[in-house]
């Protein structure tokens, strides 16, 4: 993601790869589906701010084809080597990646598509990042953003450690600056951020078994440091919550969804 490192509450490095790998793996059919709808073409020029692990930005390179152009922007160093590599792996000359911060965002508008998932809600000024989005836009691009609502993820059967583990990471987030609910504000967001036909979409994955049914507990092994940090639990009791929703996982017989994903798009004028 391209924010400041001290605001994002998810450790980054080769482990935080390895979740977003699972996480890309996971959202894999909806994002497509979402691209599909919006519309993302051969030739075009496009922009994946806060590309991660790149697993989408490699998506892009292959819609766009040798033809077009894909540049990943994010601001880990490390996670930029590790999606490089991979970009050149699969051949993908079409393929760039940058480390950079979105608030510092100053290319030229020569994209047809800007692309975000999963960034606005670790930031300060999710509104300012969407400006400097839409300045890098072509007239007549769409900006297309994914992201999230905590607090609509569910499992079943109801699991009290469900929602105090979900508790935490709301916590962490806020007090790290972010908005960890901000998927229903997205699209006044946008609006307000100049773009016009505006549109939304909402999904929400959920899993009886698979890897995706695994990202709560990957995802608070990788934002322990901000929980400890901030003292919203000792090491040990972190450590039982976690293992223990790894073990609800686990079992056959529970249901596990993701958060509430919006999915919001507007066209550049």
């Amino acid at each position: 993601m391209t924010t400041h490192p001290q605001s994002y509450v998810i450790e980054g490095g080769q482990a935080g790869k390895a979740r977003l790998n699972v996480l890309a793996q996971t959202l894999q059919p909806t994002t497509v589906a979402l691209f599909e709808r919006v519309g993302i073409e051969r030739g075009m020029n496009v922009l994946d701010v806060g590309s991660g692990g790149g697993d989408v930005t490699r998506l892009l390179g292959e819609w766009v084809g040798p033809q077009g152009y894909v540049l990943g922007l994010d601001f880990d160093a490390a996670i930029v080597r590790l999606a490089e590599a991979d970009a050149r792996a699969a051949g993908l000359t079409q393929v760039r990646f940058q480390v950079g911060n979105v608030l510092e965002l100053a290319l030229e508008p020569v994209f047809d598509r800007v692309y975000t998932r999963f960034l606005l809600t670790h930031l300060p000024d999710p509104a300012l990042a969407l400006q400097k989005m839409v300045r890098v836009l072509k007239p007549g691009g769409v900006l297309i953003v994914e992201d999230v609502e905590i607090g609509g993820r569910f499992c079943y059967p109801p699991f009290p450690l469900f929602e105090l583990s979900a508790h935490l990471y709301r916590t962490a987030a806020q007090r790290k600056g972010g908005d960890p609910e901000i998927g229903p504000k997205l699209p006044g967001l946008v609006q307000a951020a100049g773009l016009q036909e505006v549109s939304v979409n909402v999904v929400q994955p959920t899993f009886l078994h698979g890897s995706g049914k695994a990202m709560m507990s990957l995802t608070l092994r990788r934002v322990a440091d901000a929980v400890l940090t901030e003292g919203l639990a000792s090491p040990s009791d972190f450590e039982g919550l976690v293992n223990e929703i790894a073990a609800f996982e686990a079992r056959p017989d529970t249901l596990v969804s993701l958060p509430r994903i919006f999915q919001v798009w507007g066209r550049c004028v």
